[in-house]
């Protein structure tokens, strides 16, 4: 018992060592991922700016298009109207032509 007990004593040290070493790289571990995990949350926190602002920047143009569109109509009809009225003047609802 005398031999074996500082034997096993040992090798108890020796295993405690090596436990500590694995918790000590498993902490590092750890901590290597939580830099890298908050890393890539503020990765996923710029994509999402970047995806709101190029959508909102999308419907600004969308909206200042269909107001143009719309612009553009409203005058069209203005001219088609216009051109209807001067048109009816000239076939015998009035204007210069009919007086001659």
């Amino acid at each position: 018992m005398n031999i074996e007990l500082p034997l096993l004593l040992q090798e108890m040290r020796a295993a405690t060592k090596n436990m500590n070493a694995l918790i000590e790289h498993a902490r590092d571990g750890v901590e290597h991922a939580t830099v890298l995990l908050h890393a890539a949350g503020t990765v996923g926190d710029t994509v999402q700016r970047v995806h709101e602002m190029v959508r909102d920047s999308v419907r600004s143009w969308l909206l200042a298009l269909a107001s143009m569109v719309a612009g553009f109509k409203a005058t069209t009809d203005v001219v088609r109207a216009s051109i209807h009225r001067e048109e009816g003047m000239v076939n015998g609802k009035g204007g210069m032509l009919n007086d001659r």
